[in-house]
This record gives C-alpha cells, structure tokens and sequence, in this order.
C-alpha cells in the first residue's frame, strides 16, 4: 500500500466510530491523485467535523507530507 494511503487509513481509522468499515484507494488522472474513503454512513459526519474542518485538517496534512497540490480526497458512503 502507497505511504498516502497508509497515513490516510491510519488517521481516518480514529476518527470513526466503525474502523473496520474503512476502506482507502486513490486513482490519478491528468488532473492529480484522487484518494477515495470509504466509511460506514454513520461516520461521514465525524470525519467532515464541523464547517468541514476535519476533513480539511485531513488534506492539509497529507498535501503537505505528499508535496503534491493536486492530492484530493473524497468521502464515500
């Protein structure tokens, strides 16, 4: 698994409340690397946080370990 994936589970995992239902892929296309979580529908609101600061916190942090700007992440129920 690529070094983004494993920090990203890792942090998503203890966030939730189900860590066993998230599952962590990316694909690249010409526009960057797209990182899809996908959790348990009772977690999307633990891990988008309040005005969507956890999630915001969460892609900071992995730009900024990556070096890449285009690193997305979307959240999949």
């Amino acid at each position: 698994m690529d070094k983004r994936l494993e920090i990203v589970e890792f942090i998503v995992k203890r966030l939730v409340e189900k860590p066993e239902a998230v599952e962590v892929s990316e694909q690249e296309d010409q526009d960057g690397i797209e990182v899809m979580v996908k959790v348990d529908p009772a977690d999307v609101g633990h891990l988008i946080g309040k005005r969507g600061s956890t999630i915001n916190a969460v892609r900071s942090l992995v730009t900024s370990l990556d070096g890449e700007e285009n690193t997305k992440i979307e959240i999949v129920e």
